[in-house]
């Protein structure tokens, strides 16, 4: 599944986020227009179904164990619930699959 973690970090022009602003940026902005907060939702939203298409059939993003791309997820989704963004169901249960892991448990509750 390395596409996947390559859409995350590809814009949709397929430049580079260091080249790109990332489609969260209008949502931290004061000078963004609602139009473009509208807008960089709805690019978050896209990248989320894509990404729950790949936990309709397994626990983790690349397969059946954890990897650094989940992790990465999960501090998306994490971001995302403070920015009141819904995610699909496959990414909520990927959340509280990580979030129960006793590590990541403590790490939280610090």
């Amino acid at each position: 599944m390395r596409a996947l973690c390559s859409a995350a970090l590809i814009s949709e022009n397929g430049s580079s986020r260091n080249r790109t602003p990332a489609p969260e940026t209008p949502l931290f902005s004061s000078q963004a227009s609602e139009e473009d907060k509208t807008e960089a939702r709805r690019k978050i939203q896209k990248r989320f179904a894509f990404a729950s298409d790949s936990l309709a059939e397994q626990d983790y993003l690349t397969g059946a164990r954890l990897t650094l791309a989940d992790i990465y997820m999960f501090v998306m989704l994490n971001w995302a619930r403070k920015m009141k963004l819904a995610a699909p169901d496959n990414l909520d249960r990927l959340f509280d699959r990580i979030a129960a892991r006793p590590k990541v448990h403590a790490t939280l509750k610090q």
